[in-house]
């Protein structure tokens, strides 16, 4: 537009001078040409003030000229870029091995899988990994809960959790005595209580208070980014991940956060496993070790125990659903240091700034509080346009979030569907079959 301006300028500018070179008093032509001229230049006038200029008036040196470039493209780029790298640093992803683990297959010459594939897990290997066991900062395994092999991802460990707590049979070196270095079921869920209440204490605000900001769901959905500095006042620790008084163990904000986790996925109550005895006779059956179980007997000690697994797998995979939208939540707030910047940020930071900045801006390093608003109104009409094309820009971003929260919607609603159907799945003892599920 500011072209375009400049152009009529000269157009109008131009015919002033040619008319004003042959304009004769006596001549009514020239008379009439003149006042053409007096028209134009009213007309000229009246488009300056249009476009927000008073052309009697000479610039003002002291005032800024309007430029076309966007009014803070630092400010712009810096949230976008942030935007863009966090990211794909929060998105869960299963990462028991590298390949597992890419958002797009890396053949090695691919210049845009060397870029997003090296965000991967980032919210859970920096600056601590996730396998690193009893962290006294950041999220991580929990030696008191979790079992051994530590995994790389928290989806992953709980998931190893649920297929590989064995029942207490398994861990007793004796009929009195259990091996002190085996995780079962109900040490996980004695570790995770702590010592036992009185009778008069349970209910007491005190007994409560260390682990009540555990169980409250605004702990992990409230925080834009989570602190991993320690709050002696609302923390519960212990020692290398060992039973403490009344509770799992929380030194930071993001720890108390993951422990929210841990309660409401029912991490810290294992479902029961067989016991030893029971699995080692059916096994026995099963594999006729001792080559003297009857064919028909075998077969239905085969049939139990590949129901059992399938079920149990199946269990796993369907409870994963859930557990990762958790895991999402939590790392879309977990701390990341973008390229290229010195402060940590988040998904969930970078998309509330991206989306605010422009409403309000805090006041930048040299104590001025310029705010967008202020300078849109003041920019050029290209400055204007660039500015809308950019916002567009983000609003696509925005669109691409929807999609990806869409589609774990999409998930979550259809293994709740799976699981509706598979109660209302139809059984056989009417025609004389055993139940495959018994």
């Amino acid at each position: 537009m500011k072209h375009k301006f400049g152009l009529i300028a000269c157009l109008i500018a131009s015919t002033v001078l040619v008319n004003s070179s042959y304009a004769d008093p006596n001549d009514p032509a020239s008379q009439q040409m003149a006042s053409d001229t007096d028209s134009l230049v009213k007309y000229l006038k009246n488009l300056g003030a249009y476009m927000g200029y008073n052309l009697e008036n000479a610039p003002d040196s002291q005032k800024p000229a309007a430029t076309e470039q966007l009014v803070n493209p630092n400010q712009t780029q810096t949230i976008e870029l942030s935007a863009f790298n966090t990211l794909f640093g929060a998105i869960p992803v299963n990462a028991i091995s590298a390949v597992l683990m890419n958002f797009v297959p890396d053949d090695g010459n691919s210049p845009i899988a060397n870029v997003i594939n090296s965000f991967a897990n980032t919210t859970f290997k920096t600056p601590n990994p996730y396998s690193t066991v009893d962290s006294q900062q950041y999220v991580s395994a929990l030696s008191s809960v979790d079992q051994k092999t530590y995994q790389p991802d928290p989806v992953n460990q709980a998931v190893l959790d649920i297929l590989g707590t064995p029942d207490s049979s398994y861990c007793m070196t004796d009929p009195t005595t259990s091996n002190p270095g085996c995780l079962y079921g109900n040490k996980v869920m004695s570790n995770a209580i702590g010592t036992l209440p009185g009778t008069y204490e349970f209910f007491t605000y005190k007994y409560i208070q260390p682990f009540l900001s555990q169980l409250n769901s605004n702990t992990l959905i409230s925080p834009l980014l989570y602190s991993t500095t320690s709050n002696s006042s609302d923390s519960t620790s212990s020692n290398a991940g060992q039973p403490i008084q009344n509770g799992l163990p929380a030194q930071t904000q993001a720890q108390q956060a993951s422990n929210f986790i841990r309660y409401a996925s029912g991490n810290i109550n294992p479902i029961p496993l067989p016991k030893l005895k029971d699995y080692d006779n059916l096994y026995t059956q099963a594999a006729n070790t001792a080559k003297n179980v009857p064919e028909v007997t075998q077969m239905q000690a085969q049939a139990k125990l590949v129901s059992y697994f399938s079920n149990l797998r199946a269990y796993a995979a369907q409870t994963s659903v859930g557990i990762s939208n958790l895991y999402y939540i939590l790392s879309k707030r977990m701390p990341q240091k973008p390229a290229g910047s010195q402060q940590m940020s988040s998904q969930a930071l970078s998309e509330f700034s991206m989306a605010t900045w422009r409403l309000f801006s805090p006041t930048d390093p040299k104590g001025q509080n310029v705010q967008w608003l202020n300078q849109i109104n003041t920019a050029s009409s290209a400055a204007v346009q660039k500015e809308i094309v950019t916002l567009l820009a983000e609003i696509n971003y925005q669109l691409y979030l929807n999609r990806q929260q869409d589609e774990r919607l999409l998930l979550t609603q259809t293994m709740l569907l799976m699981q509706n159907s598979r109660a209302m799945q139809p059984s056989t003892p009417s025609v004389g079959t055993d139940d495959p599920n018994s």
